[in-house]
């Protein structure tokens, strides 16, 4: 063989090697990366609210309508539709979803207001080791034509969780939960959920997703949250996070 071809040959393979022989990271630092990656822990601890305000989209319907979220520490959270339409939220205590063109007010309760509480956490992104019992790296998937790893993550309350990592950038991309759907208007339905977290933009020295998919099995289709403004520090009444009349 050509000594230039053997040259190039040989730092191929030991290239290749280093790589195989390079051991995959473990799930504390893919969480810290991710920590890092969305401006780290000081940054986060800064902040004393946080209020998102955009749009709902239902793709399937091709039905856009208003969307605020309010956020408030140490538990307290409500996503509002339309114009009061429709709620969900948990004020520390009580989880509930409202919609009052289907079944009404709805206390939640079992995996449902587990997960709500998971949510409701302030500054949850980064407290994943302290909201999950069990971390563990379960390889790596394609999330949006990139290399994601997968993490495992068994909730202290409620069913289990997939957290997918760029593994680049170290951000959370993709998240899939089990969640309750209403499809005839009162029965509920447990389904697999798959979240998909986008457009990353610096608000108040912290990243955050600007752009949340939600897509369900079958044709239930696709849900969006599109946010036009994210707020941080901003004075958020107490009666925000109330139980609603329905």
């Amino acid at each position: 063989m050509n000594r230039t071809l053997l040259t190039v040959a040989l730092a191929l393979f030991a290239g290749a090697s280093a790589r195989a022989q390079t051991p995959a990271p473990t799930a504390d630092q893919i969480i810290d990366k991710y920590v890092e990656a969305i401006g780290g822990r000081a940054a986060f601890d800064q902040l004393t609210s946080r209020v998102l305000i955009g749009s709902f989209e239902n793709e399937k319907r091709r039905l856009t309508v208003p969307l605020e979220i309010d956020e408030k520490p140490p538990n307290r959270r409500v996503e509002i539709l339309g114009f009061g339409e429709a709620s969900n939220g948990f004020n520390g205590e009580v989880g509930w979803s409202l919609n009052t063109t289907q079944n009404g007010l709805r206390e939640l309760s079992g995996p449902g207001l587990a997960r709500i509480k998971r949510e409701s956490e302030f500054n949850r992104e980064i407290k994943l080791k302290d909201q999950y019992s069990r971390l563990s790296l379960a390889g790596s998937a394609r999330v949006a034509g990139r290399e994601a790893y997968v993490i495992e993550a068994v909730p202290v309350e409620g069913r289990g969780e997939k957290l997918y990592f760029d593994t680049q950038s170290g951000l959370l991309v993709r998240r899939d939960v089990q969640g309750q759907i209403t499809p005839d208007g009162q029965s509920l339905v447990s389904v697999a959920i798959e979240i998909y977290f986008e457009d990353y933009r610096t608000v108040g020295g912290v990243k955050l997703p600007f752009t949340i998919r939600r897509k369900l099995p079958g044709d239930e289709g696709t849900f969006v949250n599109r946010f036009r403004e994210i707020k941080v520090n901003v004075p958020i009444d107490d009666s925000k996070f109330s139980v609603p009349n329905p």
